[in-house]
């Protein structure tokens, strides 16, 4: 299901974002790695909560209760938001607080990666969708 209306409009939660594990690098295929704990933790909700809990959203063992969280922006953007400003969070290399995230992306929390895998047909990576107008029209880039 592709969760595009009639007129080609994409709804909320279409491409079925979610976060993979990786081993040596490389996302993890499947729903369950060999020590039994899920390899792909899907983002069904508005807000996702990545921590060292057991009743989080997405449990990393040896991270504190409550890390970051993704979060389902208006436009179905998604944006990881650290919770624990004591450490550090790097998405693709660099050190970040807040970022938009897109198809491929890599956040390092710890000892964790994860890659935040979208069907490319939702991920436009441009708030209310895409190109309409041309490049950046009627889009703000301090909205993240």
């Amino acid at each position: 299901m592709s969760r595009r209306d009639r007129n080609g409009v994409v709804r909320p939660g279409a491409g079925h974002p979610r976060l993979v594990t990786t081993n040596d690098g490389y996302a993890v295929a499947g729903t369950a790695a060999a020590n039994g704990l899920p390899t792909t933790y899907p983002l069904a909700t508005d807000t996702t909560v990545l921590g060292g809990a057991i009743g989080q959203d997405v449990h990393l063992a040896g991270l504190p209760a409550a890390y970051g969280a993704i979060v389902r922006h208006r436009g179905d953007e998604y944006v990881y938001v650290q919770l624990d400003p004591s450490h550090v969070v790097q998405l693709n290399g660099t050190t970040v607080t807040t970022a938009a995230l897109h198809h491929g992306d890599r956040l390092t929390l710890g000892q964790h990666e994860l890659v935040f895998q979208r069907d490319e047909f939702a991920d436009h990576g441009r708030f209310d969708g895409g190109r309409q107008g041309g490049e950046f029209s009627g889009d703000r880039l301090d909205r993240y």
